[in-house]
């Protein structure tokens, strides 16, 4: 009877503490090209931290900038990303899905607008430094000022390269 207490205080202990366990990190920088049906080409820079789940499953924050040069009528529109991804892992090639908060500035910038990705890439190790490339696609159609009225279509592929630094 008292080993048996044992034994499940034991197993308690054990898996509380690997609920306390902090998961792995890395944060990372990376360059960002995105194409859009309406606004051509935005290229930028991005910050990503990674939280990893269990081995296969992790979840990054993103926050980024990208610049989408127009001709001179149009004038430049900056997009800020706010982003949540959601990734598997085999090996080193990931997948995943994410959302994001999409917040515009410029001369004739849309609504503020939640979207969201998908994403396939892959990640290499190196002496503790990592570098990853990744192919995605956005979905997002914020609407336009309300004296202008109707959608712009920034759905399109893009492509991040950059590295990370596992802590």
């Amino acid at each position: 009877m008292k080993s048996t207490r044992i034994f499940t205080c034991f197993a308690l202990i054990m898996i509380l503490t690997a609920f306390c366990v902090l998961p792995a990190h890395a944060i990372g920088i990376f360059a960002q090209w995105q194409d859009s049906k309406d606004a051509d080409s935005g290229y930028g820079l991005g910050l990503k931290h990674e939280f990893s789940i269990i081995p296969i499953i992790s979840v990054e924050a993103r926050a980024s900038w990208l610049r989408y040069s127009g001709d001179d009528e149009a004038g430049n529109l900056d997009m800020f990303p706010l982003e949540a991804f959601g990734r598997a892992k085999l090996g080193m090639f990931y997948g995943g899905v994410g959302l994001g908060y999409y917040i515009f500035s410029g001369d004739y910038s849309p609504k503020n607008s939640l979207g969201g990705f998908a994403a396939a890439g892959i990640e290499i190790t190196l002496l503790g430094l990592g570098a990853f490339g990744e192919l995605r696609y956005l979905y997002l159609e914020p609407d336009l000022d309300s004296d202008i009225g109707g959608t712009v279509d920034m759905s399109g592929v893009g492509a991040n390269i950059g590295v990370t630094l596992p802590f």
